[in-house]
């Protein structure tokens, strides 16, 4: 009988949202949490939780007890010999309001900030509402960021003199939105020591980083079995704080006073580098996106900056109650676990973030199986995040099949939107194509909107919005309509 057709009582199976699916929400352990918190306002007519004043205005980092037990939770899931400690975390209502608050304390109108490609493209709306120029990187498609490309790009870019400075390189260096790349621990090695010599800030988007479920079929990645560093910890500036803390504060995540010595470089005559790398992160992909809780990590001079900021001294702490939720789920569980989630003594978010990755890791690989042996294209299957990067097949064009999909009721991201310049170019015809071009390149090179243009050979596609089963009918319908668009654009029709 052939796929079945979209009619308007069905809805669209949407690859293209990367939203968390509904069923992956964790209802139960968000409505305990907020029966502990219930409970111990009631038992406090001045709302003191867990020792502080949750209804007040917070401290500009954030509460420094939580921040405690989130360093004790980035510490139990990225044991990389660098700990995460309260003084270089900084609360924010994630990681968009991170980028918000990167670009604008640490940036001026006119700077120019570089962007891998592809790349998550919304990011670029934010540095150029801060009226910098966003400068992408020459497309990889498929490769993954190069470094060697990076450091050659910002050479190339110091030759002319009237321009005004790089300040930062934007990436998602853990599983990247779109491609699901992973740079190894030897390419962040090798990135920041280029980001030193050329006196640039790293900034890592890493809300991807804790949905990580081995990389045993990517040899290129390195530290097989075991997620890549987060990237602060290859900042030489983060290192010399952290081992400073780790000697004269106190044990991370333990007590509930503030630090013995809060000893921050400068205070021994060991030359202090300069910080050269912020990461950026949040529970938006590990728990809630309602949440709208998520954290900064850095040297700490950085994050005096930021904590600096207008905004927040104005305003204070960006999330008290949302902080005091977290850090009922940050803690291990009482007597009232959750049946079938987590038992009494475990850890609620950590076991949430094992379930999520056990049900990724199946959704991913069905995807990138039905992708692969259904003649959609070529796809390595991913190993965490949320997206399936697909090379179609030669001479299909992702702005020609998407309305073709649409009507049979599948959608996708095309893969020019994945590029910084969010140029979207619809080549139906010779002289469309001039027309279009000549509106992107007002804003863009047309070296960028060639780059951007062909990126459209690629489609990004996210299994964690959709079932097992909206997949296997997802990925039919797509199948069928590139059947369609290659027997329409074959040459001779």
């Amino acid at each position: 009988q052939g796929p079945p057709q979209f009619c308007e009582c069905c809805p669209m199976i949407d690859f293209a949202k990367g939203h968390p699916n509904s069923s992956a929400l964790p209802r139960e352990l968000l409505a305990q949490a907020c029966d502990v918190l219930s409970e111990s306002l009631k038992a406090s007519s001045e709302g003191q939780i867990f020792g502080r004043e949750v209804l007040q205005y917070g401290a500009s980092e954030g509460c420094h007890r939580y921040r405690q037990h989130l360093a004790s939770f980035l510490n139990r899931k990225c044991p990389d010999g660098w700990p995460a400690f309260p003084r270089a975390l900084l609360s924010t209502n994630g990681v968009s309001h991170g980028l918000e608050l990167v670009s604008s304390v640490l940036t001026s109108p006119g700077d120019r900030v570089v962007v891998e490609s592809p790349c998550y493209f919304l990011a670029s709306d934010i540095f150029r509402q801060h009226h910098l120029e966003v400068l992408p990187l020459p497309s990889t498609g498929g490769e993954g960021f190069s470094v060697s490309a990076f450091d050659e790009f910002v050479r190339d870019q110091a030759l002319c003199p009237s321009a005004k400075p790089i300040r930062f390189l934007y990436l998602v260096p853990s599983h990247c939105n779109p491609s699901s790349h992973s740079l190894s621990n030897e390419d962040r090695t090798a990135l920041v020591a280029a980001a030193q010599r050329h006196g640039i800030l790293v900034i890592a988007d890493e809300v991807y980083h804790l949905l990580d479920w081995g990389r045993q079929d990517d040899p290129k990645n390195g530290n097989m079995g075991n997620p890549p560093r987060r990237m602060v910890a290859f900042d030489p500036a983060f290192r010399f704080a952290s081992e400073a803390h780790r000697q004269h504060g106190m044990s991370l995540g333990q007590g509930s006073g503030p630090l013995t010595h809060q000893m921050t470089p400068g205070d021994e005559d060991t030359e202090t580098p300069n910080p050269c790398v912020i990461s950026i992160s949040s529970f938006t992909k590990i728990f809630a996106p309602g949440l709208r809780l998520g954290w900064i990590e850095a040297a700490p001079p950085l994050i005096d900056k930021l904590a600096g900021s207008g905004y927040i001294t104005s305003g204070g702490g960006v999330a008290p109650i949302q902080e005091a939720l977290v850090q009922v789920l940050l803690q291990p569980m009482a007597e009232g676990a959750v049946e079938g989630l987590c038992s009494a003594g475990d850890f609620a978010l950590d076991s949430h973030i094992a379930r999520l990755n056990s049900e990724y890791e199946a959704k991913s690989a069905l995807l990138a199986n039905m992708v692969n042996s259904k003649g959609i294209g070529i796809a390595r299957r991913p190993s965490g995040g949320y997206f399936l990067w697909v090379k179609l097949p030669d001479g299909v064009n992702s702005q020609h099949l998407l309305p073709v999909a649409n009507e049979l009721g599948v959608s996708f991201l095309p893969g020019s939107r994945c590029h910084a310049t969010g140029v979207s170019l619809v080549p139906v015809d010779t002289a469309a194509e001039e027309g279009a071009r000549a509106v992107a390149t007002r804003s863009s090179s047309t070296l960028e909107v060639d780059d951007a243009v062909a990126l459209d050979g690629w489609i990004r596609l996210c299994f964690a919005w959709l079932s097992s089963e909206e997949i296997s009918a997802g990925t039919t319908l797509l199948a069928e309509a590139i059947q369609r668009v290659a027997s329409r654009d074959s040459p001779g029709n």
